[in-house]
């Protein structure tokens, strides 16, 4: 896999490593289940800063993974995969990410590239996970939703798991899901409102005590 990692207030490209997800490597003060007084929750505006930069992005990789050059690439790969196993694939993976020293953590705001499987067409791929808004320590935040918006850990399906396993922070007490339409944040098909709870779709059934409606 190739990435290009840009850190906030950086337009550096990072040398090409296969990716190692930060979120994974906790801290000595979260492993105590501590919370540094200077880790707050992520905001919206924080968050939105960067969306320029993830558009600008994700449509200069619309035109690289046109070019002539990335063209015979692909085709390169495509003959080096044809000798490996049939379940083989390769993939180009450019990803933007913010990275925060004092949680020693990364929150992917974009990940776009280019799969090439062993006998079918290579094809465009994406692997960004939605993003939610919550009321976090009183904070409007916005991030993806499989991630804690307090300390960047991951943090899926909150509503089962109310708790967070690294900064022990909890659904209806420090956090709640910002719910601002009707669409099921479970299966992003089905609807919900604050009188009919239960997705039709899905099943799921939003807890009271986990939301906000906005």
């Amino acid at each position: 896999m190739f990435f290009v990692v840009l850190g906030a207030g950086s337009c550096e490209s990072a040398k090409v490593a296969p990716f190692q997800n930060a979120a994974d490597n906790l801290t000595e003060g979260y492993e105590k289940g501590g919370q540094p007084e200077e880790c707050h929750a992520v905001t919206e505006a924080e968050y939105r800063a960067m969306d320029p930069s993830a558009d600008s992005l994700n449509e200069a990789c619309d035109r690289w993974f046109t070019t002539p050059e990335m063209a015979a690439l692909t085709q390169a790969l495509r003959r080096a995969v044809a000798s490996l196993p049939p379940s083989y694939s390769v993939s180009m993976d450019v990803e933007l990410r913010v990275f925060d020293s004092e949680r020693e953590r990364s929150l992917t705001l974009l990940t776009t590239g280019l799969v090439v499987p062993a006998h079918r067409q290579p094809y465009r791929a994406s692997g960004d996970s939605t993003v939610h808004r919550y009321i976090a320590d009183g904070t409007l935040s916005e991030l993806p939703h499989d991630r804690c918006p307090r300390c960047w850990a991951v943090w899926d399906w909150k509503m089962r798991q109310p708790t967070c396993r690294t900064c022990h922070a909890e659904m209806g007490k420090d956090v709640r899901l910002l719910l601002d339409s009707d669409v099921c944040p479970n299966c992003e098909r089905g609807h919900i409102n604050s009188t009919d709870t239960t997705c039709k779709d899905c099943g799921f059934t939003t807890n009271p005590r986990f939301v906000t409606w906005g």
